[in-house]
């Protein structure tokens, strides 16, 4: 025979009843956590020729929707010759003339698995116990 004790019960309900809104929050820290240090990564390994697209060319933006979360790591145009160009667009995919450095796109592959690594960690309900 098994005794149950109600309370228990009631417990895991609330517990259930959390977990959507803990995963989404758990997610969007993640997020903020891994694009923060992609962000870091891109800026180390960008080139050095101006020093405007380490500087001022790579941005990171966070947010929540109803669909989940999400962050995303990117380079905006900064000035170069007197213009605004997307320089870091050229750097990362080459031109006719230039060959591709991918300074963002490296920092993405590793960035996948290591939001996903965050957000077992952020669930993992042992996981402060150890």
């Amino acid at each position: 025979m098994v005794d149950i004790d109600l309370s228990e019960v009631a417990d895991l309900a609330r517990i259930l009843e959390e977990a959507p809104e803990q995963a989404a929050n758990v997610a969007h820290q993640a997020g903020i956590a891994v694009g923060a240090v992609m962000q870091a990564g891109a800026k180390a390994a960008a080139p050095r020729d101006s020093g405007d697209l380490a500087s001022k060319g790579i941005r990171r933006r966070t947010w929540k929707s109803k669909e989940g979360s999400h962050t995303d790591v990117f380079t905006v145009p900064v000035e170069s010759g007197g213009k605004l160009r997307n320089v870091g667009f050229f750097v990362e995919y080459g031109t006719s003339v230039i060959p591709p450095n991918p300074f963002l796109s490296s920092q993405m592959v590793s960035g996948a698995p290591a939001y996903e690594a965050a957000i077992v960690a952020g669930l993992d309900p042992l996981g402060g116990a150890r």
